[in-house]
Order: structure tokens, then C-alpha cells, then sequence
């Protein structure tokens, strides 16, 4: 299959092209994969969200592996001011993955992040204190009251799991789970600004990757977890996705949907995600 990917918009208001990836060719009209077919083997939680998202924004960034532009405009009437994007998003996952919860200072290890960044000074002051509101915010919860009194060795964070499905390998980490009483618990950290409507408008959003989530847990551990959790740290917000053998048993038939779709190579623009895409005004047009 070779697919024409449109070329950047001539408007000087648009953001310019990104520096394309080895492997690609450029020039007046299209920009061209040089790979002629591809075969499905995999597929990520990540890949399935931005599928569903638009199919051309999967198949730009999982297929032909261009890397997603910046979006610098706010995402809605309510995106909130303040740390976030890809950048701070992974910040937050290496202060959940290292911090010791037994232990209250985590200034130390804040340093350590921000100084993993080329940051300014003034950037740099704005990071650390969110990060140190949110691990704080966490601190209050119920989830970490539980954590604190669990044994070290009942607790996994970034976990990796892979499982097949229609001769497909799904492949993923899971940011927390953790043993409690007959069975698992699971933890997804997002750090999207968000509040109040917008919260439940993510959770419906990032339901697939946590039925995936739920489903490698069913695949590897035989059971379903006790709880499937999504909390929002810039709000201190938890959701459970009440997961149980229907819910999995309709998601199983997305999925072969999804594959199917995958397989055929066909790959559909969806016009009402542009406002959230950082491909727009580059590599596509919405239309």
C-alpha cells in the first residue's frame, strides 16, 4: 500500500513542517512513505486511542512514525492555564514511578526530573511547584492511604505486559497496580487540565485504553481486576470504570473491529478531532 500524505499548507499563519523522519521523501505535493507495504503485527493502547481518534493521525504517527507537532492552542472553551502537554505528562509519570511513598519529602527527587529538561530558570520554578501540588493532592487520597500500607512487592508501576489477540500482539505499561485483598487493582495517571463535565468527557475519551489495561490483566492473571481506575491529577479526581465479563466481552468486539480496519488499510480523517491535533495546518487539512 502506498498512501499520499498532503502536503503543509502554503499559509505562513500555519506551522511549518516538521523535520521528517529517515525513510521518507519529500517533495512539491505529497510527503511519501518509502515502504510500499506493511504487515499488522502489534498494537498499543496509544495506537488504539489515536485510531479512534482520527484513523489519519494513527497512521501517520504508528505507521509512518512522524512525530506529532506541538499543539499550542488551548483544547476547548475550558482548557485551564498552566504545566502541560507531552512534556509535563512525562514528568509526572517519573515522579509516580519513583517516589517512595512511605516517605513525605519528595523535593529531592523533583529536582532530579526538572533537571532531566533543558528548562529556563523561570520554567523550571513553574514545573517543580506543580509537580510538587500534585504529588501532595495524591497524598490525600484514598488510593495512597491503601498504598502506604501495602508490601513493597504487591506494588508494580510502569509495568509491561503484551498479550495476543487475533494474531495480533497488544503490547502496553500500565502505570499502577497493585495486589489488594483477593485481587488487582489498577491505576492510570492523566494529567490533562481538566474540571468539572470535562472530567467525565477524558474518562469516556481514554476508555479504551483502559479496557485494554483490564483485559492484559485478565489475559496474564486469569482474573479481572478488583477496580479499574483513572485519576486525573491536575483535579484529584478518581473514576472506576467498573469493568466486568460483558464490558470486556463488547470491547472485545471493538477491538476486532478495530483490527479489521487496521488490516484493510484504509485510513479515514475525522474533521471533528482537528481542533485537538497537532497534524492539522502540517500534514493534513481535515478534509
Amino acid at each position: 500500500m502506498i498512501r499520499e500524505i498532503e502536503a503543509p499548507s502554503s499559509d505562513p499563519q500555519k506551522s511549518a513542517l516538521p523535520k521528517l523522519p529517515s525513510g521518507f521523501e519529500k517533495s512539491i505535493n505529497y510527503v511519501k512513505p518509502i515502504e510500499i507495504e506493511r504487515e499488522l503485527s502489534k498494537l498499543t493502547p496509544t495506537g488504539l486511542l489515536a485510531y479512534e481518534e482520527c484513523e489519519w493521525k494513527y497512521s501517520l504517527k504508528e505507521l509512518d512514525g512522524v512525530k506529532e507537532p506541538d499543539l499550542n492552542r488551548p483544547q476547548g472553551s475550558e482548557a485551564l492555564s498552566g504545566p502541560g502537554g507531552q512534556k509535563f505528562g512525562e514528568m509526572a509519570h517519573k515522579l509516580f514511578e519513583r517516589t517512595d511513598f512511605k516517605i513525605e519529602s519528595t523535593g529531592s527527587e523533583i529536582e532530579k526530573i526538572i533537571g532531566e529538561y533543558e528548562l529556563e530558570d523561570k520554567e523550571s520554578a513553574v514545573y517543580a511547584q506543580e509537580l510538587q501540588r500534585i504529588i501532595e493532592e495524591f497524598r490525600k487520597t484514598e488510593i495512597f492511604e491503601e498504598l502506604v500500607k501495602i508490601d513493597s512487592k504487591d506494588i508494580k508501576r510502569e509495568e509491561p505486559f503484551f498479550f495476543n489477540f487475533e494474531d495480533v500482539l497488544i503490547e502496553g505499561t500500565i502505570d499502577l497496580m497493585y495486589r489488594s485483598g483477593d485481587g488487582w487493582i489498577l491505576l492510570d495517571y492523566k494529567t490533562d487540565r481538566v474540571e468539572g463535565k470535562r472530567i467525565d468527557e477524558k474518562v469516556e475519551y481514554y476508555k479504551s485504553q483502559l479496557l485494554i489495561y483490564a483485559k492484559a490483566i485478565h489475559a496474564i492473571q486469569r482474573e479481572l481486576p478488583l477496580k479499574t481506575l483513572i485519576y486525573f491529577t491536575h483535579s484529584g479526581v478518581i473514576k472506576d470504570l467498573k469493568v466486568n465479563d460483558k464490558t470486556l466481552s463488547e470491547f472485545d468486539l471493538r477491538l476486532k473491529s478495530v483490527l479489521n480496519g487496521l488490516k484493510n488499510g484504509k485510513f479515514e480523517k475525522n474533521p471533528a478531532s482537528c481542533d485537538k491535533c497537532g497534524f492539522y495546518g502540517t500534514y493534513c487539512n481535515g478534509v
